[in-house]
């Protein structure tokens, strides 16, 4: 049984508990609050109902973690053998260690964010013999002779995921395909894996400057990695990187989710424009089976890495 949630608002722990007890099932084996507000705490009751059988868990960009989480993951979760924790702090270095103390050798899917070549060198060390994916964006430490030497331990491993890792040239990915041709390196990028926040600055003779920032979660994105998407636009330029378009502000928004990238807009937003994007949600929503309708409820789970495995 999966859990995918996308909204999560619980006020107390009392009503964090009854929640827990509500969503949780002994068959229960995977569990996505990636993007939501959960707390430590929170975390920690829905896991002491749902862990003991949990095998796969994503808690990416959930910013109100803390490393407390760390010890509910293990405390509660003894066969648990996919981790999703970038972009939160189950990421940063002392959580990463102390997971590998804990459940280092069982993990085969790992998900995390801006390591460090030391961090690297522990994930390998540990779970190096057992990885099947690993996913290390955003980690510009880590350069191609650091990269090689880790992927060498990982005898298993079919997919990395190395996006904005800027030391990491083409050819060092071709040369490491070349050497493990059952791996699939993942370097590209694609509209759908960013949102990107709409403001209106002015007005110009009846149309508005619009401010473009793209992001990932929390980060904000370099616009060398956004323009090759976009393509060429007119009246659109860059500054500070972020972009300003020069035009109609439903122009500029219809275009971006053209491309698949999510639209937010800020609150000086022109009402229609506001309603254009609601309705546009509201039929992306109406075509996906047993997404959430209300807070807290559960969706439709993505495909998870051990469902994957067991086509191959």
């Amino acid at each position: 049984m999966q859990f995918f949630f996308r909204n999560i608002s619980v006020d107390n722990l009392t009503g964090a508990l009854s929640f827990a007890k509500k969503h949780s099932s002994p068959s229960m084996v995977s569990l996505s609050v990636s993007g939501t507000e959960i707390s430590d705490d929170f975390l920690q009751l829905w896991l002491s109902q749902c862990g003991k059988g949990l095998k796969e868990i994503y808690l990416e960009d959930c910013k109100q973690l803390t490393e407390k989480a760390t010890d509910a993951i293990l405390n509660n979760c003894p066969v648990i053998s996919s981790l999703f924790v970038g972009r939160s702090a189950v990421s940063k270095s002392e959580s990463i260690s102390k997971i590998l103390k804990g459940v280092g050798g069982q993990i085969l899917d790992l998900s995390l964010n801006k390591v460090s070549m030391k961090d690297l060198e522990e994930v390998v060390k540990v779970c190096g013999p057992n990885l099947i994916s690993l996913e290390i964006p955003h980690s510009d430490a880590i350069n191609e002779d650091d990269l090689n030497r880790a992927i060498r331990q990982c005898t298993k491993l079919k997919t990395l995921n190395i996006i904005f890792c800027p030391q990491i040239s083409s050819t060092a990915v071709e040369d490491l395909q070349k050497t493990k041709k059952n791996l699939e390196v993942v370097t590209s990028i694609s509209p759908s894996d960013f949102a990107v926040d709409l403001s209106k600055l002015e007005v110009k003779q009846g149309f508005y400057q619009v401010q473009m920032t793209f992001r990932i979660g929390e980060e904000i994105v370099p616009h060398s990695y956004i323009t090759p998407l976009l393509g060429e636009v007119p009246g659109l330029s860059i500054k500070d990187e972020n972009f300003l378009y020069e035009g109609n502000p439903s122009d500029a928004s219809s275009f971006l989710m053209s491309l698949g990238f999510e639209v937010n807009v800020g609150d000086d937003w022109e009402e229609n424009l506001e309603e254009e994007s609601e309705e546009e949600d509201e039929e992306d929503e109406g075509d996906e089976e047993g997404e959430a309708e209300v807070e807290g409820e559960s969706e439709k789970m993505p495909e998870s890495p051990e469902a994957k495995r067991q086509k191959l």
